[in-house]
């Protein structure tokens, strides 16, 4: 239990270059959605800045970054209610995937340790429950925030970041099974085999595709 603190010091310190990825991130998705509809048949919406943290330290998106300038004020209160609603989504998927990383990050620190102890077997096996419904929160807030008519396919930073998302959804899946079979196989006295055998690497490919769809969103292009 003495390596509880020295995970969560690691943990914070690999996730710190990730600290101001939430409004980065938002920002770049608010951009190329907004963008994408002011196209939109009748459009020329009265955008109102959903409220965040970042809108109230002074970080707003203007008219002239969502390429609206001129734009008639024609409001469209359906359009903006579902706009509102995607962003608050889309605010918690991202600070859900922050959360989940810390006890994924945690889970593959001590790996090493469910092997020889059933303490230290305890302790991954939370750790790696902990990442798992984290990681399903945060996958149902973007699977289930709304679509915006009109949008056209995903761009840069956004496309990566989905793309990603085909990789790390079933390996995160397929780490839970492998994680709960190598514990049986252990715990009666068995070496792990099969797809129990698997866990380390299927956990691995996992946490290292879920790390970089977030670091993607933070270089903004």
């Amino acid at each position: 239990m003495k390596k509880i603190p020295a995970v969560a010091a690691l943990s914070a310190l690999l996730l710190q270059p990730l600290a101001g990825w939430s409004f980065e991130a938002r920002r770049a998705i608010d951009l190329e959605t907004y963008s994408r509809i002011s196209n939109w048949p009748g459009s020329g919406l009265l955008l109102a800045q959903a409220p965040s943290a970042s809108a109230a330290a002074g970080d707003q998106l203007s008219l002239d970054e969502l390429g609206l300038v001129g734009k008639p004020a024609a409001a469209d209160p359906a359009l903006q209610a579902l706009l509102e609603r995607r962003t608050r989504m889309l605010q918690r998927h991202q600070r859900l995937g922050l959360a989940a990383a810390v006890p994924l990050l945690a889970a593959l620190l001590t790996g090493n340790s469910a092997k020889s102890s059933p303490s230290g077997r305890g302790l991954h096996a939370g750790l790696g429950s902990a990442a798992t419904v984290l990681y399903l929160a945060t996958a149902y807030h973007s699977i289930r925030a709304p679509n915006i008519p009109g949008a056209g396919p995903k761009k840069g930073a956004t496309r990566i970041h989905r793309a990603l998302a085909f990789v790390h959804y079933p390996a995160m899946l397929l780490t839970t099974a492998a994680g709960f079979s190598a514990k049986r196989q252990v715990e009666r006295g068995r070496d792990a085999h099969s797809l129990g055998k698997q866990h380390p690497t299927i956990a691995t490919t996992a946490a290292v595709s879920f790390l970089l769809a977030m670091g993607v969103m933070v270089i903004n292009f």
